[in-house]
């Protein structure tokens, strides 16, 4: 693969400037930069995506000597792959088996041999049990792994993953690390990783280049990323909680299932002003948690909210004083622009717009849609807006999703001051173990279907 002086802008706005790069077949490559530089333009354009691009691109981009927007789409497969960093945008079908049956038909496999194929990519994974599910029905770590079965069936030359392991718990990182590099060495596969979790990588890619204003401008070692991320994050400051000791949510005999067992009689209590996180390994049932706590789905037991019994509290009750935020942000913007999505939380009187774009990160977006921003500036974005209004629980699910460090610090800290200044109680689910030690009160791991305490004794009572 080669890319020479290739350069893309959207009206004043340059976004790629004179990048060139090269990778070879069997290689591994990792590009590091800050969200919402333009690290995931760059891959549709590696991709050949040109035709859903609506700004201006000089220079080239070759696999094997063929241009890629000369391309049919069936003959870009045979030389590169994008696994998205949402998966939900790639995926097609209702099922996994019939997603990998949809990669295989796009190829023109004989129908003959589809079968022994599927089988093949389900044993390679060891996702054999999600064969039949419903791809809706999957955690966010577990559509990862079939966003891999799907990259295993297509059998390109190239695979470019842009942040795959935004989603998976450190135990499923390693996995996913280890097929791919099988993968590799199976099929001399070039592969180019976009990510900001340099530390899972180290031992693999001892070097990134860095993608600022632009370009590929210099390299990093893995090592010094990752010293200066430790660095900033041993000077967050612990603030102390001021919350009152007051129950929020009462949770008593709390079972949970979606397609499998996911949580058996748990028994905990939330209390006002508090920053709970909750951890746990893909699939265990954090989301499904959450979205219990939301009124989203059913559940066995009790839950009291305030003084009211969760089940039987109409969805418009619930929340004029509550919210969730989802883990695929796109799933909550319901207007054209930037503007109006927070004019939705702000109020048209409202007269500092700019200043809480510049806040979170997102200046001279406001005309823009929210779906046409970056994963991480529309994870931002969604944050932001269910922010700022008055809030007694706030429900979090992965906010820190496709953040580099310092966005990621920027989201953490205006979740804490909600509950500090607020008396909000917030419950973060993420897999970053060390945001949650560092913002939350207290922290909870999802194990053999309990709500485990991270971090000294706890009563479930208190």
């Amino acid at each position: 693969m080669q890319v020479n002086h290739l350069s893309y802008q959207i009206g004043e706005r340059s976004i790629i400037s004179d990048l060139s790069l090269a990778c070879a077949k069997g290689e591994t490559i990792g590009i590091y930069g800050l969200s919402g530089c333009g690290k995931s333009t760059l891959f549709k354009l590696l991709a050949g995506f040109k035709d859903e691009m609506t700004g201006q691109l000089t220079g080239s981009i070759t696999y094997d000597g063929h241009d890629i927007f000369t391309l049919t789409p069936r003959e870009r497969i045979q030389h590169v792959t994008l696994m998205f960093q949402n998966t939900d945008t790639q995926f097609c079908m209702d099922t996994v088996e019939n997603e990998l049956l949809f990669c295989l038909e796009n190829k023109r496999t004989p129908r003959t041999a589809m079968a022994a194929k599927v089988a093949d990519a389900l044993n390679f994974c060891e996702i054999n049990h999600l064969k039949k599910r419903q791809l809706s029905s999957l955690s966010g770590g577990e559509k990862q792994l079939v966003a891999l079965c799907c990259v295993y069936c297509l059998e390109s030359d190239y695979l470019l993953l842009d942040e795959p392991f935004a989603n998976l718990d450190e135990t499923t990182t390693h996995f996913v690390i280890e097929k791919l590099r099988a993968l590799q060495k199976q099929r001399q596969l070039g592969i180019i990783f976009v990510d900001h979790q340099v530390t899972p990588l180290k031992d693999w890619l001892p070097e990134w280049y860095h993608f600022q204003h632009g370009g590929l401008h210099s390299k990093l070692k893995a090592t010094t990323i990752i010293e200066k991320e430790r660095a900033r994050k041993n000077l967050i400051p612990k603030s102390p909680n001021q919350r009152t000791s007051n129950p929020r949510i009462i949770i008593k005999d709390l079972t949970l299932a979606h397609e499998k067992p996911l949580l058996n009689q748990i028994n905990v209590t939330f209390d006002q002003g508090t920053l709970i996180g909750i951890t746990g390994t893909s699939g265990s049932g954090k989301t499904t948690l959450l979205k219990a706590l939301a009124k989203i789905t059913p559940y066995t037991g009790n839950v009291q909210f305030g003084n009211h019994d969760l089940n039987k509290l109409s969805r418009k009750a619930f929340f004029k004083t509550a919210t969730y935020i989802f883990q695929n942000p796109q799933d909550q913007f319901v207007t054209t622009s930037v503007a109006q999505e927070l004019q939705l939380a702000l109020g048209p009187q409202h007269a500092n717009l700019e200043d809480l774009l510049t806040t979170i990160g997102l200046t001279n977006t406001a005309n823009q849609s929210p779906f046409l921003l970056s994963q991480g500036q529309q994870r931002r974005l969604a944050v932001a807006e269910f922010l700022l209004r008055p809030l007694d629980l706030l429900l979090c699910d992965e906010p820190t999703y496709g953040q580099d460090l310092e966005n990621a610090l920027r989201i953490m800290t205006m979740i804490r001051d909600k509950v500090r200044h607020e008396g909000t109680t917030a419950i973060v689910v993420s897999h970053d173990r060390d945001l949650l030690a560092a913002y939350c009160d207290q922290q909870f791991e999802v194990i053999n279907q309990q709500l485990v305490p991270i971090g000294g004794v706890f009563d479930a009572q208190n």
